[in-house]
Formats: structure tokens, sequence, C-alpha cells
């Protein structure tokens, strides 16, 4: 019985561990795919800018 108790005190912290560590990847993943956009974004503007 103490075992189970002590395994459902443990599900909660580790779901709410489990949504920060979601929450962080999709903010790094949020900023690196932000960053990539303008890297790639920033030659082709350069491009035009030679043309023009």
């Amino acid at each position: 019985l103490c075992e189970v108790d002590e395994l459902d005190r443990s599900v909660p912290q580790d779901t709410s561990a489990r949504r920060n560590i979601v929450s962080a990847l999709r903010f790094l993943a949020g900023s690196i795919h932000a960053d990539l956009k303008m890297m790639w974004e920033s030659p082709f503007s350069r491009l035009k800018e030679l043309e023009d």
C-alpha cells in the first residue's frame, strides 16, 4: 500500500515536469525556426538588393 501511495504522489510531479520540458522544447523549436527563417530569407533579400 505504501508503494502505491508513493507512485500516486510522483505521477503528478512527473506530468508537470514533462509539461515544462515540452513547453521548453516548443519554445526552443519556435526560436530556432524563427532564426532559420531569418537566415533563409536574408540571403535572398540581399540578392534582391543587388539586382536593384
